[in-house]
C-alpha cells in the first residue's frame, strides 16, 4: 500500500481588493468569534498584509465603541451634578476660551477649574481667581466638561 502525499491547496484572499475599514462592522464580524478574539488567518485564509489590516481595523472598532460608551457614562453621571453647589480649585483662563468665544460680562474671563473629584469644570469670573477655591452651582454638562455659574458673595 503506497502512501500519498497530502495535498494542500492554497485558499485565496478573501478581502483581496476590498477595503478594510474599522466602520464597516457587518464585514468584520465576520472575522471575530463569538468570544471576541481575531480569527487566524491559516483558517479564514486571509493573506498576511491584510491580517494585520484587518486586526487594526477590529481594534480601532473596538475602541470607537468604547469611547461611545464612556461618553455615554459621562454624560450621565455629569448631567447628576446640574444643580449642585461644589467647591472648585481655579486653574486659570480656559485655554479653549480664545477658540469659543461667548458673552462674559466685563473683566470677566472664562476659567477653567476642577472639583475634588477632579471634573474639569468651566465659568466666568475676574482672573484673580486663580488658584483660589471658589464655590460654583453647575447649570450644564457634556461627557468631560462641567458648566457652571460662580455662586454670588464668594469672593
Amino acid at each position: 500500500m503506497a502512501v500519498r502525499a497530502a495535498v494542500y491547496r492554497k485558499k485565496s484572499d478573501p478581502l483581496k481588493g476590498k477595503d478594510i475599514d474599522y466602520k464597516n462592522k457587518k464585514m468584520l464580524e465576520g472575522y471575530v468569534t463569538e468570544r471576541g478574539k481575531i480569527i487566524p488567518s491559516r483558517i479564514s485564509g486571509v493573506s498576511q498584509k491584510n491580517q494585520r489590516k484587518l486586526a487594526t481595523a477590529i481594534k480601532r472598532a473596538r475602541n470607537a465603541d468604547l469611547l461611545a460608551v464612556q461618553a455615554e457614562v459621562g454624560l450621565a453621571h455629569h448631567q447628576s451634578y446640574i444643580g449642585q453647589t461644589v467647591e472648585v480649585l481655579v486653574e486659570g483662563p480656559s485655554p479653549r476660551a480664545n477658540k469659543q468665544p461667548h458673552q462674559t460680562a466685563l473683566g470677566d474671563v472664562q476659567l477653567l477649574g476642577r472639583t475634588r473629584g477632579d471634573h474639569i469644570v468651566v465659568f466666568d469670573g475676574p482672573e484673580s481667581l486663580t488658584y483660589q477655591y471658589v464655590n460654583v452651582t453647575i447649570t450644564g454638562a457634556t461627557a468631560l466638561t462641567l458648566f457652571a455659574r460662580k455662586v454670588t458673595g464668594d469672593t
